[in-house]
């Protein structure tokens, strides 16, 4: 395996080839320059679903993302697969729902995931015309009709916490927005209470999202509903878009999978410059908090933004509790006091960013599904950096005088 990656990143670089086909050349050319960056990236290309041909938008408002994710669904022709912690019956939920039923109308396959904690309020009557015109339904570990051993299901923190659009294996979307007018802006039904991020792709990398979207149907033991979609991208191959270099990060422990914590570890060994996360909910395990002093001791510029806006004390108050080692080592944390932040991102260096569902909580790193978006693209780097600096001008600076 060494002997691989050394031909893969020597010196002068060679293209390298996922599975063979997709051609993966300029930005990781351009990456891997400087050779600080190569032991993050040979441990993410282990993770696979690397694709280059992409095109990347990124949004920072509850507005954008639900306009464009509803484009998205009216211009459906063949699937669209849903994926999220919380499908509510408000405006925003119920006008999702009216256009996934008219996408089954049209003949578009249509499939809704939903975790049962999370969309607990959820009527069943309110999926029923979507059943009828034969979408498919799925409630992720239900709270009730069916049981199975704890030790099976880590129940009950196992949840899927993973939001996911994907349209004719073409169009993706992901991040931390639920579909519920919290999520939401005003100008389509909602109330604008977070201040989120989510990110669409279009190109190959959709095709990645929908391989996630499969494996936590196997994760809940809908395999028969995993055999369908299987069956579903065999027919819809990805297609290539824009030159941007994506990859798909998964978390899911009952299934061995770790990518999204592995990327974190590798990504702070290797900072060198700065260091800027964006984190709702902030109670990391002691590896990172020991990767984030690490860092911020050879001289990075570690910024942390998490809530300041907080509807859950005892959090709130987890939080706070560990802040003292991290400032007294140089860490500059931030709380955001214009909107509640739901927000999960991530960037270093300016050269490696993600967007997607992650906390940097135990939750996440230990029971929930989640998945993330991973970039090596300097242009969406620097929208996830001016957005944290945005950010920043609305919030206080925690120092140990007020800690």
């Amino acid at each position: 395996m060494r002997r691989l990656l050394d031909r893969m990143f020597p010196l002068k670089m060679k293209p390298v080839f996922r599975d063979g086909t997709v051609k993966l050349t300029t930005r990781l050319n351009q990456m891997t320059k400087r050779a600080r960056y190569r032991p993050l990236i040979r441990n993410l290309l282990s993770f696979q679903k690397l694709s280059y041909h992409n095109e990347v938008e990124v949004y920072n408002n509850g507005e954008d993302a639900f306009t464009s994710i509803w484009e998205a669904i009216d211009s459906a022709t063949k699937s669209v697969w849903l994926e999220t912690f919380i499908l509510s019956h408000d405006e925003v939920g119920l006008t999702t729902l009216k256009k996934l039923q008219a996408a089954a109308k049209r003949g578009c396959q249509v499939v809704v995931i939903v975790d049962s904690f999370g969309s607990v309020g959820l009527m069943a009557e309110y999926l029923i015309p979507l059943k009828r015109l034969g979408g498919i339904v799925v409630q992720y570990h239900p709270l009730v009709g069916r049981f199975r051993a704890i030790s099976e299901w880590r129940w009950p923190l196992q949840r899927d916490h993973r939001k996911i659009l994907v349209v004719d294996n073409v169009i993706g979307f992901c991040g931390g927005v639920n579909i519920h007018a919290d999520y939401a802006g005003e100008s389509v039904g909602g109330n604008g209470r977070f201040r989120d991020t989510h990110s669409r792709v279009r190109g190959e990398a959709a095709n990645d999202l929908s391989q996630v979207m499969i494996d936590s149907m196997y994760s809940n033991g809908s395999d028969d509903v995993a055999k369908i979609m299987e069956t579903t991208l065999e027919s819809s191959p990805p297609r290539a878009h824009g030159r941007q270099m994506v990859q798909v990060l998964e978390s899911d422990l009952s299934r061995d999978k770790l990518a999204i914590q592995k990327g974190i570890y590798s990504s702070l060994k290797v900072a060198n410059e700065f260091c800027y996360i964006t984190t709702p909910y902030f109670i990391p395990p002691l590896r990172v908090l020991k990767e984030l002093i690490s860092a911020s001791e050879r001289g990075v510029d570690v910024k942390i933004l998490t809530q300041g806006v907080c509807r859950t004390p005892i959090i709130r108050g987890a939080s706070e509790h560990i802040y003292g080692e991290l400032l007294k080592k140089g860490v500059r944390i931030y709380e955001l006091q214009s909107q509640e932040l739901h927000a999960k991102t991530f960037v270093v260096d300016g050269v490696y960013s993600t967007i997607g569902t992650f906390n940097m909580d135990y939750l996440s790193f230990k029971h929930l599904l989640e998945v993330n978006l991973s970039f090596f693209d300097p242009p969406v780097s620097e929208a996830v950096q001016t957005q944290f600096e945005v950010d920043l001008k609305n919030s206080k600076q925690i120092t140990l005088s007020l800690w």
